[in-house]
């Protein structure tokens, strides 16, 4: 059995927010065991900073779309996604294996073990198990608000509208690219991320899904 092969997204648009990410992804215990890819949405600032903030580090790569995409960053994390992993040979990747985690400027990961815990769960299940997974969630969710500070609401993760986020789940690449990556749209503005999961989970269904037990995703709700 394969190892996890993992990429971190970083849909950039503002720069003090690309920071944020980056900071949270190094705190991270298995940092250097993962690629990032972060995706300019056509500001100047990111164009000018990015390169600055990544130099000297190899695991890190920068797509600079010159052109605002909008759709709320749906189509920023197509193209990571379609270009993850594609910048190794092909005799050094192993496609069963290949995952995608999005990190937004909105969300951290609670705990610097968060990638480490996935990583581990997934080595553990067997052959056939693997061969089914298509997401990865965190078992948590806990909403901070960003107007009061003291504002906390914890929720289990639940594969449902409102109650899981695009971020901190874990999608195999193969199966992500294969139903057709996020739809962009108006009307998909805040369900695009649903809408995935739910082409996802038509390949294997439950058993498609494999919590990580533990792990917590922390989004700041801008309207708390």
């Amino acid at each position: 059995m394969g190892k996890m092969q993992l990429t971190v997204i970083i849909a950039g648009y503002r720069i003090d927010g690309v920071r944020k990410s980056i900071e949270d992804l190094e705190k991270q215990t298995a940092n250097g065991k993962f690629d990032v890819i972060i995706v300019n949405d056509g500001q100047q600032e990111l164009r000018e900073e990015v390169p600055k903030l990544i130099a000297g580090k190899p695991n890190y790569h920068f797509i600079d779309s010159w052109t605002r995409n909008h759709y709320y960053g749906g189509v920023s994390r197509n193209m990571a996604a379609m270009m993850a992993f594609m910048y190794r040979k092909q005799e050094y990747r192993d496609e069963e294996n290949e995952f995608l985690l999005y990190h937004d400027d909105d969300v951290l990961f609670e705990s610097p073990d968060f990638i480490q815990k996935a990583m581990d769960r997934y080595e553990g299940l067997s052959d056939e198990e693997r061969k089914l997974t298509v997401l990865m969630p965190p078992e948590f969710i806990e909403f901070r608000g960003k107007i009061d500070p003291e504002y906390r609401h914890k929720i289990h993760v639940v594969v449902f509208p409102n109650n899981i986020d695009l971020n901190g789940v874990l999608y195999k690449r193969k199966d992500f690219i294969n139903v057709g990556c996020f739809p962009c749209g108006r009307r998909f503005r805040v369900s695009y991320d649903i809408e995935l999961i739910k082409k996802l989970l038509g390949l294997h269904s439950e058993k498609g899904v494999k919590f990580v037990k533990g792990n917590t995703l922390i989004f700041y709700h801008k309207k708390r």
